[in-house]
């Protein structure tokens, strides 16, 4: 084994990937420490789900109790045809706050630090050190020095690092406006027992997924007055409810309740009323005995999907972009996760274990990362299939707020993203003669 440097490593933000590659890092041999702006009790508000894959789940198994794995179930989906899908080794739905606090007692128990309250404002790099300004809860600021600066604190936060330090910010790709309301259930009047319930828990016959596809692809029409509606537990009487709208109906929805509990309704509404009869062994029928929204968590949601072209200088720097800070795609609702567990971590530890043990000159290090984080961006198999997705809503925007034509979508490819404003980016030559209004 090689000898390994004195090497401090610093990651800002106790995130979901930030707590993974911490705990991922530390089983490594590599030591690292954790610093968060948020106090650990916002980790209950995060209620939202994210869908899991199975080379996820077994990378994490190591760490999670499985039990928090599709632990939303209502009690009438899990029959005896349906166990096999609900074990961990499948594919599976948990909460964030659920995998966050496992994460938390994984790296508490590892000891690995984390330091709450202290918000990164700057990084500099003085002739060999590298320095990073720290401020706790806007008061007392402190400046540390760190070898490796890996910045998971989320798209919004980065920006601004990045351009305190006068780096470029992520580029924002598709911006998807939301509905999400609640309907409130106990489902003990289903019985799988007695017949097949299909939905976002299918039988053993369906492959496993996050949306309901079936539905979508059996009642969905999309088009402008009714976007892509998804659906998925929350807790085993708790069924939220996703759809998709057209940007020009932001302002309304943010700022009208009456439309946006209409505008929801009448969706599922349609939805529920084209469930007339069995599609093979699938019956959604229950879907016509559900109550009513609960009004009052019925509210607007507003995403943009990023990527931040990995840049030389910014590596020189100690700066490594994880997480949403390196690539962020709303279209999937937080599954991203799963590209950052199972394909970028390996290029991130490769990369950290050679400047760690000073295997190679730094130049060739951070090139090869750099290729290798390209590859991981435009594997069309993977991430690149969700960052160049068409958005039948036409919600993709460029940052000066045009509108790209949804059938076509745009040239998605490393020249495009290291040049945004490249002439190859839009290819839409008659698709806002319509006269729609666009927000950047």
């Amino acid at each position: 084994m090689l000898p390994v440097k004195n090497h401090k490593i610093i990651i800002v933000g106790a995130s979901l990937v930030g707590l993974t590659y911490a705990l991922f890092l530390k089983s490594a041999g590599i030591a690292v420490e954790i610093y968060e702006k948020r106090p650990e009790s916002d980790i209950e508000k995060l209620q939202s789900m994210l869908y899991l894959k199975k080379n996820t789940l077994l990378r994490l198994s190591p760490y999670i109790d499985q039990h928090i794995f599709n632990a939303a179930i209502p009690k009438a989906f899990k029959s005896p045809a349906n166990k096999k899908v609900h074990m961990y080794t499948a594919h599976a739905n948990v909460r964030i706050n659920d995998l966050l606090n496992a994460l938390l007692i994984e790296a508490k128990k590892c000891n690995i630090p984390i330091h709450r309250g202290w918000t990164l404002i700057y990084f500099n790099k003085e002739g060999t050190q590298k320095i990073a300004d720290f401020i706790h809860d806007n008061k007392t600021q402190i400046s540390i020095s760190y070898d490796q600066l890996l910045l998971a604190c989320g798209n919004k936060d980065s920006r601004t690092i990045l351009g305190n330090a006068s780096f470029p910010s992520p580029i924002q790709l598709h911006h998807t406006n939301t509905l999400v309301g609640k309907i409130r259930d106990d489902f003990s009047h289903f019985d799988a027992k007695i017949k097949s319930l299909s939905g976002a828990y299918p039988d053993i016959k369906n492959h496993y997924t996050y949306f309901w596809h079936a539905i979508k692809k059996r009642f969905n029409v999309v088009n402008t007055s009714c976007g892509n509606l998804g659906l998925y537990f929350v807790t085993p009487c708790e069924l939220n409810f996703l759809l998709t709208y057209p940007p020009e109906l932001a302002p309304t929805m943010k700022a009208n309740k009456a439309f946006r509990i209409k505008y929801l309704t009448d969706a599922f509404q349609r939805m529920a009323a084209r469930i007339d009869r069995k599609d093979g062994n699938h019956d959604y029928s229950w879907l016509k005995q559900l109550n009513a929204f609960d009004e009052e968590t019925i509210h607007s949601v507003s995403a943009f999907a990023s990527v931040l072209p990995t840049n030389l200088n910014l590596l020189k720097r100690g700066v490594i972009p994880i997480g949403d800070a390196l690539v962020s795609t709303p279209f999937i609702w937080g599954s991203e996760y799963n590209e950052h567990v199972v394909r970028f971590f390996p290029v991130l530890l490769n990369t950290l274990t050679k400047l760690v043990t000073g295997h190679l000159d730094e130049d060739t290090i951070l090139n090869e990362f750099i290729e290798n984080t390209w590859e991981c961006l435009l594997d069309k198999h993977h991430i690149a299939k969700y960052l160049n997705c068409v958005d039948p809503m036409g919600n993709t925007v460029l940052p000066d707020g045009t509108r790209i034509n949804p059938n076509a979508g745009y040239l998605f490819s490393r020249n495009t993203l290291e040049n945004p404003h490249h002439s190859e980016w839009i290819d839409i030559p008659h698709f806002q003669q319509g006269g729609l209004v666009t927000y950047a």
